[in-house]
């Protein structure tokens, strides 16, 4: 953090030097420049701001008028309209060393903003910053070499930029973690929420809950029920039924040796010779009973 603390200043106090370089081509003095240095100088960067602007609109092609809008806005923490000024401060007819000192001061705008994501833990955007400030440091060494301020601020940028590169990380794996954990947290109430609503005295596992949910309730009681047994004597018959029995089935009609039923005239026959055979039987059977003598008395 010495370390830090020192090249800032050491930056700051270079780039306050800038405004004095700034007007040295001038054989006579502006006095809003003049007036914008002198609050800058008192830490006033709103009115030094306000005297820049009024020499750029006297002044608008000179580029040291932009640097110093630059360092006003710098010191006001316009990180954006800080980096316009001094990129308008790098065109021509700049010098090389104004050149020099517009890129560093790009490059210590990009510095200071990313500082302050790195605060607020915005890791990514603040490694971002980091790495625009290294390159603008990285103009200035080339329109410039040989500058110590430029080159140690390019690399403290670099180190930054490894600094949120870990800390991004680590933000990762912490995250990772709290989502780990919030998963397993789910799926625990989900768990426990689905074992609540089973019935305690229920051994059916879990996973069977829906198949039994699904399937209609088997009826074993039936099985060890003994079918309703029938009394032997009662017969209970439909009146259709009994209508049925009482009617004498038709009688059969004869058939020849082959299967085949008998002519009708051969039939009528067959029926007549029946008929008479019974009628002689009856007739016998009348004949011995009046030739049977009534059993004597023995008394």
């Amino acid at each position: 953090m010495r370390r830090l603390s020192a090249l800032l200043l050491g930056t700051f106090a270079w780039l306050l030097a800038s405004q004095a370089y700034a007007w040295e081509p001038f054989k006579r003095p502006n006095p809003d420049v003049e007036s914008g240095n002198q609050n800058l100088a008192k830490g006033n960067a709103k009115e030094a701001l306000k005297a820049y602007d009024r020499a750029a609109l006297e002044l608008p092609e000179r580029p040291e008028v932009q640097l110093n809008r630059a360092l006003a806005l710098l010191a006001a923490k316009q990180w954006g309209p800080a980096r316009e000024a001094a990129l308008r401060a790098t065109e021509p007819p700049s010098s090389s060393k104004l050149r020099a000192k517009a890129y560093a001061t790009l490059g210590h705008a990009f510095f200071r903003e990313a500082t302050e994501q790195a605060k607020n833990k915005q890791h990514q955007e603040a490694s971002r910053l980091f790495r625009e400030s290294m390159d603008a440091f990285r103009q200035s060494l080339r329109a410039h070499p040989g500058q110590a301020h430029a080159a140690w601020n390019y690399e403290l940028a670099k180190e930054r930029v490894r600094e949120q590169q870990e800390a991004q990380k680590k933000e990762d794996e912490k995250q990772q973690k709290q989502d780990q954990d919030k998963q397993k947290q789910d799926d625990s109430d989900n768990s426990s929420s689905d074992d609540s609503q089973r019935d305690p005295n229920d051994s059916t596992p879990p996973d069977q809950d829906e198949d039994k949910q699904s399937k209609p309730p088997e009826q074993d009681s039936k099985k060890d029920q003994d079918p309703p047994q029938q009394d032997p004597d009662s017969k209970s018959q439909s009146p259709d039924e009994e209508k049925q029995q009482k009617q004498p089935s038709p009688p059969e009609q004869p058939k020849s040796k082959e299967g085949r039923p008998l002519p009708s005239d051969a039939r009528r026959l067959l029926d007549s010779l029946k008929e008479n055979e019974k009628s002689l039987q009856r007739e016998q059977a009348r004949s011995r009973g009046q030739h049977q003598r009534p059993p004597e008395k023995d008394w």
